[in-house]
């Protein structure tokens, strides 16, 4: 018995190990944190433009009764949920596509967790389904991902280092 314990400890700790990519984009530990910048990893509403790689912030969220009493009166600067809030409610930042207007309004999407199976390996063995919601934080991105973030603010200034910038550069 103390070899399969073993064996199952081993492959615990090499699941904990996977990126959250290998997992099906479902974190394990989620840090809600007031307008954190998200990035959505699944198409959730094709007409509102909530699709895989939209970015948004995190503006509230729903919490289960229990953490409801405990966020009550609190005062410390973090807090550990004991479940999983019902949902999530994330302002998206990505303008419309094909459009170099700006939104008037901010879409809200409400997030609910939804499951997603994953595989412990290439060969589909040990199927594990997470329960988890379908946003990553989002702190990185390249110049192509942000040109259509600010069209006020396109341009690019690729003068050298040392370079003077001038009314003709643009």
């Amino acid at each position: 018995a103390s070899d399969v314990y073993k064996r199952q400890e081993g492959l615990r700790h090499d699941w904990l190990q996977l990126h959250d990519r290998q997992t099906g984009g479902v974190m394990g530990l989620f840090p809600a944190t007031w307008n954190l910048p998200l990035r959505f990893m699944h198409t959730l509403d094709k007409k509102n433009k909530v699709v895989k790689y939209a970015r948004g912030r995190l503006v509230g969220w729903e919490l289960q009764d229990v953490d409801k009493e405990r966020v009550a009166g609190n005062t410390d600067a973090e807090l550990v949920l004991l479940r999983m809030p019902r949902k999530l409610f994330v302002a998206l930042t990505t303008n419309p596509l094909a459009t170099g207007e700006k939104q008037d309004a901010v879409y809200v999407c409400a997030v609910s967790p939804m499951k997603v199976t994953c595989y412990r390996d290439a060969a589909c063995n040990a199927p594990v389904i997470r329960l988890g919601f379908p946003v990553v934080p989002d702190f990185a991105g390249t110049i192509h991902n942000y040109t259509d973030q600010c069209p006020e603010t396109k341009n690019v200034d690729l003068t050298a280092v040392d370079g003077t910038p001038r009314v003709e550069h643009q």
